[in-house]
């Protein structure tokens, strides 16, 4: 099998910026991001990692994420509304877990979405 494409969210352990999540929560996120990638793309690898950011009050935040990272496969031939679905996928789970913003990528370039 061949992949044409990799997508990923990265899924932050806060909530209202700053507010740390119980570990359950956080596995929740994690798992319902690996859930929804596995279901569309056929499976997700998610890592752990350190994240910092620049609030929109100036303030560094630094909070664990975990990258979920997945490949699209030849089958889906790169999806080619697979940048506008990430941005929707990823704005929607901004707005569901109350975040300013959520970084994903698409082809390993990094976008942020907003709750709008």
């Amino acid at each position: 099998m061949q992949f044409s494409a990799s997508v990923s969210i990265t899924v932050p352990s806060t909530v209202n910026v700053d507010g740390a999540l119980s570990a359950d929560n956080v596995t929740e996120r994690v798992k319902s991001v690996a859930e929804f990638f596995a279901a569309k793309f056929g499976g997700a690898t998610a890592q752990p990692a350190n994240g910092y950011y620049v609030a929109n009050d100036g303030s560094l935040v630094a909070e664990s994420v975990t990258i979920v990272s997945a490949f699209v496969g030849a089958d889906n031939d790169g999806l080619p509304y697979l940048a506008d679905f990430m941005k929707n996928t990823a704005s929607n789970f901004c707005k569901a877990w109350s975040q300013e913003c959520v970084l994903y990528t698409v082809n390993n370039i990094g976008y942020l979405a907003f709750s709008e």
